[in-house]
């Protein structure tokens, strides 16, 4: 019996023992998951997925419409192209897009802001963060880490480029050493804006393979074509010039046939296609992956007391498309044809 009981306290001071420590007390909360969870290969990955799923939006709810790549509130209807389409009361920021004569009230530029900067830098930076620490301790390669990183600061370039459409050169510079980015001036050098976009880039572009697996990850040529489009906003013809004959002599790309091939889905991710966005419907609720920024956009015949078919082609457009003798475009038609 003394022995028993000599054991029993024994079993006792060691569950006390164990039990006076504050590890218990600490809880992860359900549905989230630490940084040293992706120091690997399979969790980089994850993490650049998730910066990819930023590119189409997937966060209608947290952000509008105005977030969305396709830009046409910004260009098409701020342009004599299209027209906001819908009813007058339907999405009325646009109107204002379109009269020229936005607000600091006008939550379509907040909200690309805030998916730009948000949502597509933060997310590239925190993913690069994670690629340098896990080559620091050796888990993935120099060769691995420089592959996933220039995903990262291709992503990374496509959000500030898309940023710039809308803003300008009034941007804050935030790479991945940045720590506090409400300490970061949106306040420039003239060109430092396209420099690091095109800095990201090159880089990509002298990393990235001519080819991806899988379809919708960027490659050489997408970085390449990217940042010919930035040197083009600034009118910089020769840079640009100098990378799009590279791809064309790739031979890598090819125009289709049909023109019509570039919009059907039969015919996603042809030989046209340098990068394309990879859309799909009926994965959550809302379908939040189909491109949120045209899921309202369809022909729509005139005022029908509801919603939608947004983006609606001008007679400008259409004169555009119309050529004289000479193949020039008829602008100054005004007839209907």
């Amino acid at each position: 019996m003394k022995k028993l009981s000599i054991l029993m306290v024994i079993v006792f001071l060691l569950t006390m023992s164990y039990s006076c420590s504050e590890d218990f007390l600490t809880k992860e909360p359900p549905g989230s998951t630490s940084e040293n969870v992706f120091y690997d290969a399979t969790g980089i990955d994850a993490l650049l997925i998730g910066t990819y799923a930023m590119v189409s939006g997937s966060s209608l709810w947290e952000i509008s419409w105005g977030a969305s790549i396709q830009n046409w509130s910004y260009g098409s209807a701020a342009s004599d192209d299209a027209y906001k389409g819908s009813e007058i009361t339907d999405q009325t920021p646009v109107n204002d897009i379109e009269h020229w004569v936005v607000q600091s009230t006008n939550n379509y530029p907040a909200d690309k802001w805030q998916w730009a900067f948000g949502m597509g830098v933060d997310r590239a930076n925190k993913t690069i963060r994670v690629i340098n620490k896990t080559e620091e301790d050796g888990t993935i390669t120099a060769d691995e880490a420089s592959q996933f990183r220039a995903q990262a600061r291709f992503l990374r370039a496509l959000f500030y480029f898309e940023a710039r459409l809308v803003f300008g050169d009034y941007l804050p510079i935030l790479d991945e050493n940045v720590e506090d980015p409400s300490q970061v001036a949106n306040v420039n050098a003239e060109g430092a804006v396209l420099k690091f976009i095109t800095d990201d880039l090159a880089y990509a572009a002298s990393n990235l393979p001519a080819t991806q697996a899988q379809v919708g990850r960027a490659t050489k040529y997408a970085a390449m074509a990217l940042a010919a489009r930035a040197y083009l906003q600034d009118l910089k013809y020769s840079e640009a010039e100098a990378l799009l004959d590279q791809i064309i002599a790739s031979g890598q790309f090819t125009l289709v046939d049909d023109f019509m091939d570039n919009f059907n889905i039969e015919t996603n991710n042809n030989e046209e296609s340098i990068f394309e966005i990879q859309a799909n419907v009926n994965d959550i609720n809302e379908s939040l992956n189909a491109e949120m920024g045209i899921g309202l956009n369809w022909p729509h015949g005139g005022d029908i007391g509801m919603c939608c078919g947004f983006h609606q082609p001008s007679q400008n457009l259409f004169n555009a498309y119309k050529v004289d003798e000479n193949g020039l475009p008829m602008f100054l038609l005004m007839t209907p044809i």
